[in-house]
């Protein structure tokens, strides 16, 4: 958004969403559905940010992908990718119907659909052996090294915002915020054992 890239992707077709204004994510929806119904066809990232877990294959997905879907009456096609260095490999998938489904099944098979996909993908290009990886805070810092050098690829990413585009299901505690409590307490003595093995989250305190 207020960028000449924008300008130049809004001309190619691409529909702009400022993911901060309550506003202009349900006018999203409103530009897709109206694409849709004309005829036309719509890529949609439901994961809605860039997955950065180590360990989840594709992350949550918003539901926007369903009701656009549902409203329209248009079939989806789960398209997956993976990368490797500077190439990017990407799959689709047969074509689906979810109108008939609820909105839970529907965001289920969705996901599984999608997980499947870049699982295949993964097993197919992947570089990295299970027994060359290090372990512990090493593995740590190879993510973390990982990540940093993508998003430093996006001049406009926006980390404070990213933090917060994230799906979360509901009763999902993360784990910053399970050892929060870390930041509250005096250490002591008394308070010593709390801290042992758990360096990794109370150092960020």
């Amino acid at each position: 958004m207020n960028t000449k890239e924008g300008i130049t992707n809004w001309i190619v077709g691409i529909i702009l969403v400022d993911r901060a204004d309550k506003s202009s994510r349900k006018a999203l929806k409103d530009k897709m559905i109206y694409a849709l119904k004309k005829g036309g066809n719509i890529l949609i990232y439901p994961e809605g940010t860039w997955n950065k877990s180590p360990n989840q294959v594709i992350s949550g997905l918003f539901s926007g992908v369903y009701e656009v879907a549902k409203e329209s009456s248009a079939r989806i096609i789960p398209i997956a990718n993976h990368r490797e260095e500077d190439t990017i490999y990407s799959i689709a998938g047969s074509s689906f119907d979810i109108s008939h489904m609820s909105r839970e099944e529907a965001m289920e098979t969705i996901k599984e659909r999608l997980s499947t996909l870049r699982y295949e993908l993964i097993e197919k290009y992947g570089q990295y052996k299970r027994e060359k990886l290090p372990y512990g805070s090493e593995l740590d810092s190879l993510w973390k090294d990982h990540i940093d050098a993508l998003m430093a690829e996006a001049p406009y990413y926006d980390y404070e915002l990213e933090k917060h585009t994230k799906y979360r299901e509901k009763g999902v505690t993360l784990p910053n915020e399970a050892f929060y409590f870390f930041k509250t307490i005096n250490p002591s003595i008394d308070t010593a054992f709390l801290y042992r093995g758990n360096e990794k989250w109370w150092g960020n305190y």
